[in-house]
């Protein structure tokens, strides 16, 4: 398995934000009720501090500081 990490794209935030959804659905992930907008949450974080997890070619996880 081939396991990278790199800076997350906007182009990522449909991959990241069902990973959100699956999140908010197990109730431990997040506070959250509902997915932000795209707007929303990349006003919320910051943009140095996001990173995507990679494998063959699928985001598989993510991370970003507020």
């Amino acid at each position: 398995m081939n396991l990278t990490f790199r800076p997350m794209a906007v182009s990522d935030w449909w991959e990241v934000a069902e990973i959100y959804r699956q999140g908010i659905e197990t109730g431990n992930a997040t506070f959250q009720q509902e997915i932000p907008s795209w707007d929303d949450w990349n006003s919320g974080h910051i943009k140095s501090c996001r990173i995507v997890v990679v494998i063959e070619n699928e985001i598989v996880g993510w991370a970003a500081l507020f």
